[in-house]
């Protein structure tokens, strides 16, 4: 259950107002996701696939066709959808350098699952899907990766995140980017480029590891599958979930 927000004197500035709220600096993963959950529309975990969560699919087959093929993750879970102010302030943190949206993305996670407990009580570890940092780049940024170490700074329910250095999974090389890309466009970039640049820098991390991979959007789960075949394949981790900050909508 989400806390009631209509207790608090003063009111939150409303998801997207983080700026000038009241609680940006002194605010909880409690307070930060109920008012995230007044703006953004969840997403129903609960209905659709089992795998991949698709909503829209209803019952029968999903029809996304990586839940009817060799899929390394057991599901994925996925907080709101990837649409109005959610959309434009993930934007804002992923392309023109907005870092502050990287603490309230670490409070909405860390409230996401103080929420959904039980779901995600049996997991041994929590990283971020891994991006790749050329060496000697001007602003090393890994988005993800952010939200994760902030997360863990500004926890108090002791969840297992990936802190250490390097990363339990890393990113070795450019990939070409899958943005605006067909299914099957993302399949063979998915297979080729992205899993040749995957690695497990130390087994003893991950072997036998209950295993959750956070990245900021899902689309069609490719880069989720191949992080998670790379953490089994090659890590011996025993299981891979997902959780994902937004959904594409389909379109």
């Amino acid at each position: 259950m989400t806390l009631d927000l209509s207790k608090l004197n003063p009111l939150p500035a409303g998801f997207g107002q983080c700026g000038k709220c009241a609680y940006r600096e002194a605010g909880t993963p409690a307070i930060c996701y109920a008012c995230f959950r007044q703006k953004c529309r969840p997403y129903p975990n609960d209905y659709g696939c089992d795998d991949c969560g698709a909503p829209e699919l209803g019952f029968g087959a999903c029809g996304n066709p990586i839940c009817n093929r060799e899929r390394w993750y057991d599901r994925n879970y996925t907080i709101s959808y990837r649409e109005g102010v959610l959309e434009d302030r993930m934007n804002l943190y992923k392309f023109r350098g907005a870092s502050g949206w990287g603490l309230i993305f670490a409070r909405v996670l860390l409230g996401f699952v103080n929420v959904h407990i039980f779901d995600f009580l049996n997991h041994d570890l929590i990283v971020a899907v891994p991006a790749y940092v050329s060496p000697g780049a001007d602003a090393p940024t890994d988005n993800a990766q952010f939200v994760i170490a902030t997360a863990a700074k500004i926890d108090n329910e002791n969840w297992p995140f990936d802190t250490a250095s390097p990363p339990a999974i890393v990113k070795t090389t450019h990939t070409e980017s899958m943005k605006q890309k067909t299914w099957v466009q993302r399949e063979a970039i998915a297979v080729g480029e992205l899993r040749g640049a995957l690695s497990v820098p130390n087994r003893a991390r991950t072997r036998s590891k209950r295993i959750i991979v956070f990245d900021d959007l899902y689309t069609t789960g490719h880069t989720l599958n191949e992080v998670a075949r790379c953490l089994i394949h090659d890590g011996g981790a025993k299981g891979v979930t997902g959780i994902s900050l937004a959904r594409q909508i389909r379109r």
